[in-house]
């Protein structure tokens, strides 16, 4: 089997009949999106973490792309319908390019290579930052919705991503509920930070 290949058939075969290609399909463009904005936002702010999590949804879509592969060899019964489906590989092979691209670039955070001084100093000077951040168990923002919290007007920063446990979201909206143990990964201007990480309750690390 491949190394990239799920090891529990067993297991995608029962996730494969509960969900439809169009589903996965989709999936697999939010997290191929959702991978290049943080593959680029990793390198531009020299942050681990963000590499960490392009690593991370990369396995993730490797997995839905197997679910896909599966699904279309089944759905396959005969030689026309077969030829019909090649359209659907197409699509996931290109999410697939798209995420492998996404880790490249994260790599480069994690070779530690050293970024180009005009690269260095147009992040300092850039008015915009990004951030990641576990909701904390005091937080303010805990079980309550982005429509609600409204951290855009309060703070000026906008979530962009949320992981809830292991999962990523697939879309981040006004509907999407916060929780305590949350990670956001918010954008916005450089002053916002400290506010939104007093309403998270987020501490830095001590290095």
């Amino acid at each position: 089997m491949d190394e990239d290949e799920p090891e529990d058939v067993e297991e995608i075969l029962e996730e494969v009949k509960s969900r439809n290609v169009k589903d996965l399909l989709v999936e697999m463009k939010d997290k191929a999106e959702l991978m290049i904005d943080l593959a680029y936002s990793a390198i531009l702010y020299d942050n681990e973490e963000l590499a960490d999590d392009v690593f991370e949804l990369e396995e993730d879509l490797n997995t839905l792309k197997y679910e896909v592969d599966i699904m279309t060899m089944v759905a396959a019964r005969t030689p026309e319908e077969a030829a019909q489906l090649t359209a659907i590989l197409r699509v996931a092979q290109a999410s697939e390019e798209i995420s492998n691209s996404a880790k490249e670039l994260a790599d480069v955070v994690k070779r530690d290579v050293e970024l180009h001084p005009v690269l260095r100093n147009a992040i300092k000077e850039a008015d915009e930052t990004i951030v990641r951040m576990t909701i904390g168990p005091k937080s303010e923002i805990g079980g309550k919705s982005l429509k609600e919290l409204q951290l855009a007007t309060q703070t000026g920063m906008q979530v962009f991503a949320l992981k809830q446990g292991k999962a990523w979201a697939n879309k981040v909206g006004k509907k999407t509920v916060i929780n305590g143990g949350d990670v956001i990964i918010a954008r916005g201007p450089r002053e916002g930070v400290e506010p939104l990480m007093k309403l998270a309750d987020f501490k830095l690390k001590k290095k």
